[in-house]
């Protein structure tokens, strides 16, 4: 199983055993998480926002290498599963930008999987976790992951010994 199914896996079962109706997925890339949600929850949820500025931001070698051109490919092909999935939104935007945009306590799950930098992830957890709604969930990916030292330290100095970690490195924290 992929990586990216393991992840998803994750969400999907956080959705059917919740009552999650309106999720936002920070750091997209090509879809594969949101596609997996969408097909296994899709009758559950209401609303899907995914949201990726989808350019070279990232440091690491693998977007570094993608060209403008792929760029462009990859956030039209992200738009076009809005054929499959009405429910779905997406903002070609940072994630701070976005989170500027989107109503306070609005959100039932929000998953973190963009820039993995120490900074960003503090960033991201600090402007995310006011639009979750009491007894929703901000999670995010590669919790513990060698190459990603940055996620680990932020999630454990805003959050302590407070999160779930589950299948493929994905961190859950429960707002109440």
């Amino acid at each position: 199983m992929k990586n990216s199914h393991r992840r998803a896996n994750v969400l999907v079962d956080i959705i059917q055993n919740n009552d999650i109706k309106i999720i936002a997925e920070i750091g997209v890339d090509k879809c594969t998480v949101l596609k997996k949600v969408l097909e296994d929850c899709g009758h559950f949820i209401e609303q899907y926002w995914a949201i990726d500025p989808w350019t070279s931001w990232d440091s690491t070698e693998k977007f570094q290498k993608r060209t403008n051109e792929e760029w462009n490919t990859i956030y039209a092909d992200a738009c076009k599963m809005t054929r499959f999935f009405p429910q779905l939104h997406v903002l070609k935007l940072t994630s701070s930008k976005a989170s500027e945009l989107l109503p306070r306590k609005y959100f039932d799950l929000v998953f973190i999987d963009a820039d993995h930098r120490y900074e960003s992830v503090r960033n991201d957890i600090k402007n995310w976790l006011p639009l979750i709604k009491s007894n929703g969930f901000l999670t995010g990916h590669d919790y513990g992951h060698p190459n990603f030292p940055g996620v680990k330290k932020s999630v454990d100095e805003y959050f302590g010994d407070s999160i779930m970690i589950r299948g493929d490195r994905v961190w859950i924290k429960e707002v109440v």
